[in-house]
């Protein structure tokens, strides 16, 4: 459910890394809040619970909450898992935003097409071992069978 509460608005879970880890009044609160949805295209759904929502709305709130501080680095776990490719394309654009926002995104992702968009560095695991990093061009000139199929891959993991 993108990490949200079900049990508090949308709204409500945008402003609760605020209310816990801020000492801004309640109106400044409110207000990042809207921002931090509006953002995310979702300026409309401050009042709606979670579970109202499609996953890719749900996705794109936990994203909302999770850029309410304005963290310089931001731990993603599969992004796309679960959605259809526009959905997923949106979640990668808004994404792409964020690092060009000074954000440093850390991405766990099986879906390589989503990688190639959003990664300047990369490392590739195999059964608990780091197979090898680096750029783009670098894993794609890999000699490592398994690099090579994981690179090659055009579906969205």
């Amino acid at each position: 459910s993108a990490a949200l509460f079900d049990s508090m608005t949308v709204g409500a879970n945008v402003a609760f890394p605020m209310e816990r880890h801020t000492d801004w009044s309640a109106a400044v609160i409110r207000d990042r809040a809207r921002r931090k949805l509006a953002d995310v295209g979702l300026e409309g759904e401050f009042d709606t619970m979670p579970g109202d929502l499609s996953g890719g709305m749900r996705k794109r709130a936990g994203l909302a909450r999770a850029l309410a501080l304005d963290p310089t680095l931001l731990l993603v776990d599969e992004p796309s898992a679960g959605l259809d490719p526009m959905t997923a394309g949106e979640i990668d654009q808004l994404l792409v935003t964020t690092k060009r926002g000074g954000t440093t995104l850390v991405i766990v992702t099986h879906n390589i097409p989503s990688a190639r968009v959003l990664g300047d560095q990369f490392a590739v695991l195999h059964e608990g071992h780091l197979l090898t990093h680096g750029t783009l061009a670098s894993l794609e000139e890999s000699n490592e069978p398994v690099v090579q199929a994981f690179m090659q891959s055009r579906g969205g993991g």
